[in-house]
């Protein structure tokens, strides 16, 4: 029966059991406190104010929403389920699959517990209503950023990251017709962005800024940055910019879906561009 060393599969922590989830979780909280808490304090410093000055339900707030993104970026495939796919010759598409759900559903169930427990009766589930919303501007915002993605695509950075299905579709056999494939990849891959832009612009806005304002915005976008490191350059600069307006139009509209248009649109025309320059 055909396994994943039958097609070059590299990945230890798929193959092996050291994978410790507390410590690794461990290590993200220890990133996103230095890129998310830490900023928060040098904005109370730089004004005089004292730790104190923001009520403790701010900061149980704020180790909850990073304890939450730590486990959503260190959860992985249970080791039982592991072992099983790697017995059949698709089951790193699977797994990758699985990952993605499991990370999109904490992600989303860990805020809108949130939002129940604390928000319900002081505003929509962070940014999700659709009321008096005008679209429009984020349709000629993805317009104007294609020529800049298919710019992009003419870099050997770029392409060497992108398309991110084409990681998981060389895992198939060559047997297997890869359209389905690959459409199924990327519905879930745009639910993964979805359930990000839940969280750094429904979420990190919305239920920071009765305590701070518009504040909020930037250590947002320094978070933001942080999920972006091992991305190509240009993307990793360009996200804190990004993620500061994307942040900006969340606080003045009280809407994502802004955002969502946005986030989504560029990551699939990245990856239809990059598609189409790799050929």
């Amino acid at each position: 029966m055909c396994t994943m060393a039958s097609y070059g599969f590299e990945a230890d922590y798929y193959r092996k059991d050291f994978f410790n989830l507390p410590l690794y979780t461990l290590h993200h909280v220890v990133l996103y406190f230095i890129t998310f808490a830490l900023p928060y304090v040098v904005y109370l410093k730089l004004n005089k104010k004292e730790l104190s000055t923001l009520p403790r339900e701010f900061w149980i707030l704020l180790s909850y929403a990073i304890l939450l993104f730590s486990f959503r970026s260190a959860l992985q495939v249970s080791a039982t389920m592991r072992i099983s796919l790697s017995q059949e010759a698709n089951g790193y598409y699977w797994y990758k699959l699985i990952q993605g759900l499991q990370r999109t559903l904490v992600m989303c169930g860990g805020i809108i517990m949130c939002w129940w427990l604390l928000h319900k009766k002081q505003q929509p589930l962070y940014g999700t209503t659709t009321r008096h919303i005008n679209l429009k501007p984020y349709w000629l915002i993805l317009a104007g950023m294609l020529p800049l993605i298919l710019l992009a695509g003419t870099q050997s950075d770029f392409l060497s990251y992108y398309p991110r299905a084409e990681k998981v579709l060389r895992y198939l056999p060559g047997n297997y017709s890869k359209t389905n494939y690959a459409l199924l990849y990327e519905l879930v891959y745009g639910m993964e962005f979805f359930s990000v832009e839940l969280f750094f612009r429904g979420f990190l806005i919305l239920a920071f800024a009765p305590y701070v304002g518009r504040y909020c915005i930037l250590p947002v976008a320094i978070f933001y940055v942080s999920i972006h490191y091992q991305k190509p350059l240009g993307e990793c600069i360009s996200s804190l910019f990004g993620g500061a307006l994307l942040g900006i139009i969340t606080y003045e509209t009280r809407s994502i879906w802004g955002g969502v248009i946005v986030h989504i649109g560029i990551a699939w025309m990245m990856e239809a561009v990059a598609f189409a320059c790799r050929g």
